[in-house]
C-alpha cells in the first residue's frame, strides 16, 4: 500500500505549539468538520470578507442586526371545507440572502390548522423558534406550506432529512437543518428530492416579501407574509412572523 507521510507543521523544533487556525469559524464550519475544507474555500471566504481599499481600519464592510423570528399565526383559506376542520401541513420559512455569502437558509415544522387556522402564540418559545440570525441590510423572506400529510409520512420525512445531515455533513445543514419544533423535516424541495415526487407533499400555499425594517435591539415588529395558490395566484391566506431585535 502506499503512503503519505509528512512533518507536523504546528511544532517548533523544541517540540513546543505553533499556534494554527483552523478557519472553521470564517468558514462557517463546526469544528468537527475542519479538516473537510480546502485552501480554496479558505481562499474565496477570505476575499470575501476583506475589508475593501479605502476603508479604515477596524470599521466593518456592514453593519449586522441580531434577530430571532418566531412563529405567530396562519390562516388558510380556498381549500375545501372537510379539509379545515382539522389538518396537519408542513410549512417552511426560507430566509433569502440573509447576509453576504449565505443565499438561502431553511427552516421547517408540522403547522396543524383547526379551521383553517394554526395559532403558535401558546406554545413554548423552543418550538416557536425558526430562526437567531445575524442579518445585513435587506433580505427576503419565503414561505411555503404543504398539501396536508399524515404523521406516518411527517415521520418517514424526519429519518430522511436526519441521513441526509448525516451522510452529507456540515455543508448541508444550513439549508435543510429546521428549527425545533414538532418534526425535523426538510424543506419542501429537498424533500421532493429525497422520497421523488410522486410521495414529497405538494405546496398548496406560498408566499415571499422583502425584509428591509429590521428592529432595534429590545424591539418587535410583526411581518405578515401573504400566501397564494402556485401556478393560479389566488388569495389563500397568510402566515405571520414575530421578528425580534
Amino acid at each position: 500500500e502506499l503512503c503519505y507521510i509528512t512533518g507536523r507543521i504546528d511544532r517548533t523544533e523544541n517540540g513546543g505549539k505553533q499556534p494554527m487556525e483552523d478557519m472553521c469559524q470564517l468558514t462557517e464550519r463546526l469544528t468537527e468538520h475542519k479538516y473537510k475544507g480546502s485552501y480554496e474555500q479558505i481562499a474565496k471566504a477570505i476575499l470575501r470578507l476583506q475589508i475593501p481599499k479605502g476603508i479604515g481600519k477596524g470599521r466593518a464592510m456592514k453593519n449586522k442586526t441580531s434577530v430571532e423570528i418566531l412563529l405567530v399565526k396562519a390562516e388558510l383559506s380556498g381549500i375545501p371545507e372537510k379539509r379545515l376542520l382539522k389538518s396537519r401541513n408542513l410549512g417552511t420559512v426560507d430566509l433569502i440572502w440573509p447576509r453576504t455569502g449565505i443565499a438561502r437558509k431553511s427552516a421547517s415544522r408540522q403547522m396543524v390548522f383547526k379551521l383553517g387556522k394554526a395559532d403558535f402564540t401558546g406554545e413554548e418559545w423552543a418550538k416557536r423558534i425558526l430562526y437567531r440570525e445575524e442579518i445585513e441590510g435587506k433580505c427576503g423572506i419565503a414561505v411555503s406550506i404543504s398539501e396536508p400529510v399524515t404523521m406516518q409520512k411527517l415521520r418517514k420525512f424526519a429519518k430522511l432529512t436526519a441521513k441526509a445531515i448525516i451522510k452529507e455533513g456540515a455543508d448541508i445543514v444550513q439549508s435543510a437543518m429546521v428549527g425545533y419544533g414538532d418534526i425535523a423535516a426538510a424543506p419542501i424541495d429537498a424533500l421532493a428530492t429525497m422520497v421523488g415526487e410522486a410521495e414529497a407533499p405538494k405546496p398548496i400555499a406560498q408566499g415571499i416579501v422583502d425584509f428591509t425594517d429590521l428592529p432595534a435591539e429590545g424591539e418587535e415588529i410583526l411581518v405578515t407574509v401573504p400566501l397564494k395558490r402556485p401556478t393560479l395566484g389566488t388569495a389563500m391566506g397568510q402566515l405571520t412572523l414575530l421578528v425580534r431585535g
